[in-house]
């Protein structure tokens, strides 16, 4: 970047240099260059200029932006892990007769009684 650019300048080179990748669904903006554009727009919001205005100067489409801010408020959660206490998956069996009923979901102890049933 050049020596003496304004920081609009910088970011807006920045961002420039990911628009220039060919796919634009696979672009992906690094995380510092995201925190830099989000506190100069914090910065340009406080001189009251909108977050609009700055993501035109940028070159920045306002919906990422958007997105961006939205994000940076929800921040991370700490959650608490542990083990699955769900029972092993067992095999649903079916049963399909050759008059057309069908009975799905049985386990095999199941499938047993009712075979013997029909016999």
């Amino acid at each position: 970047m050049k020596h003496g650019a304004s920081t609009s300048d910088q970011l807006r080179q920045a961002i420039r240099q990911v628009q220039r990748q060919r796919n634009p669904k696979r672009r992906r903006y690094d995380p510092e260059l995201r925190r830099r554009v989000i506190a100069h727009v914090l910065a340009e919001r406080s001189r009251g200029r909108s977050a609009r205005s700055t993501a035109t100067d940028l070159c920045l489409s306002y919906h990422t932006l958007h997105t961006w801010l939205q994000s940076r408020s929800r921040g991370f959660r700490v959650v608490a892990t542990r083990p699955s206490e769900a029972p092993a998956p067992r095999a649903e069996l079916r049963l399909i007769l050759a008059q057309g009923h069908r009975v799905e979901g049985l386990s095999r102890d199941d499938l047993v009684v009712v075979l013997r049933a029909l016999s």
